[in-house]
């Protein structure tokens, strides 16, 4: 197994843009002349010897597991091709030695500890990316500007103050006051018969 990881990290690095390449557009790989049908058999080539070695260490039924999960732990935190396949090959690392590690201690199978050592990973770097980008959204939020009054506003609101004290006694209408003159109110006598004397 470790011949077989020090192959893959000399075969990676040395036809990294070829990879990369195939593995994202045949079809434009081909228009440049690369050797698309031998990278795809030697990969391909590869993924069968992993799972070949795998399957000793996790079993046939938990071989899908230990290829994906440590995949999705290091997809959390980079965003390049390179960073993905070395951030997983790091974290398959960790969890196959904590798994072990954890067999060891309970007694159990080697293979159960090992996925369940790299789901409780998965789940812990989900939380801590959750945790780091709500704090991230909180120091990126814009912080809300209140206005200072101008000068001579407390002055213009007392003055505002004391004019509507003034006409409490009566409703104050704006069209009614600036652009109509005042409607002549019609004066009742306080008794009747009071209003015409002879």
């Amino acid at each position: 197994m470790g011949l077989l990881t020090a192959f893959t990290l000399l075969f990676f690095f040395a036809f990294e843009r070829i990879i990369v390449t195939v593995a994202y557009d045949p079809d434009f790989a081909r228009t440049q002349g690369l050797p698309v049908r031998t990278f795809e058999t030697a990969l391909t080539l590869i993924m069968a010897l992993t799972i070949v070695g795998c399957l000793r260490m996790v079993g046939i039924i938990l071989v899908v597991s230990l290829l994906s999960i440590p995949q999705l732990t290091a997809g959390l935190f980079v965003r390049s091709f390179r960073n993905m396949v070395l951030g997983s090959m790091v974290v398959g690392f960790v969890d196959c030695l904590g798994g072990l590690f954890l067999s060891y201690l309970l007694n159990v199978p080697s293979g159960a500890s090992i996925i369940v050592v790299s789901v409780v990973l998965y789940f812990l770097a989900r939380t801590i990316k959750s945790v780091l980008r709500r704090s991230t959204n909180k120091r990126l939020r814009p912080t809300r500007i209140t206005p200072r009054p101008a000068a001579g506003s407390g002055r213009l609101r007392f003055a505002l103050s004391l004019f509507s004290t003034s006409n409490t006694s009566r409703p104050f209408s704006s069209s009614s006051a600036c652009c109509s003159p005042a409607a002549p109110r019609n004066r009742t006598p306080p008794f009747p018969g009071s209003g015409s004397r002879s």
